[in-house]
């Protein structure tokens, strides 16, 4: 029984939603691989950089602040904060304003790690983009604006 194929696309192959949806899984396994040897899982790296960045410019961070800025949902936020703090790489301590709100700082040992696993990250970057021939800032100017866009619930997904 032959169907016809329902799309604009004479394959998914030729869509590039699904060639997006390819390269992110090959960046993210390229991302695993380079923050393996360090210990953390691409989830983890992205907040403790997030943090080691936002404390240069705020000190302690709130939770909430971390997972917008990280682009993070709250709960798994504090799933893998928890997590950090286990393994000594941030502290979490109730707000002066309100005790509810826990402030995350980064220990020595963690801001340390942060910062190789900074290096690691964007090495492997580099070596992904290059190999493409795509520069690196006109790909991000592209995600850039795809994130600008609205999401469907029909948020502006830059405001999460």
């Amino acid at each position: 029984m032959s169907r016809e194929f329902p799309s604009l696309h004479a394959a998914p192959q030729a869509s590039a939603g699904f060639l997006l949806w390819q390269t992110a899984n090959r960046w993210q396994r390229i991302q695993r691989a380079a923050l393996k040897p360090l210990g953390l899982t691409p989830v983890q790296y992205v907040l403790i950089a997030s943090l080691y960045q936002l404390a240069d410019e705020e000190g302690a961070v709130s939770q909430n602040r971390l997972a917008a800025a990280a682009g993070a949902e709250p709960v798994m936020t504090s799933q893998v904060a928890r997590a950090l703090e286990r393994r000594g790489l941030i502290t979490r301590a109730p707000g002066r304003e309100d005790r509810r709100a826990l402030r995350l700082t980064l220990t020595p040992v963690g801001a340390a790690l942060a910062s190789r696993a900074i290096t690691a990250s964007e090495r492997a970057d580099e070596e992904f983009f290059t190999a493409a021939g795509l520069p690196a800032e006109r790909f991000a100017a592209l995600c850039a604006r795809l994130l600008e866009s609205r999401d469907p619930e029909n948020r502006s997904v830059s405001a999460r």
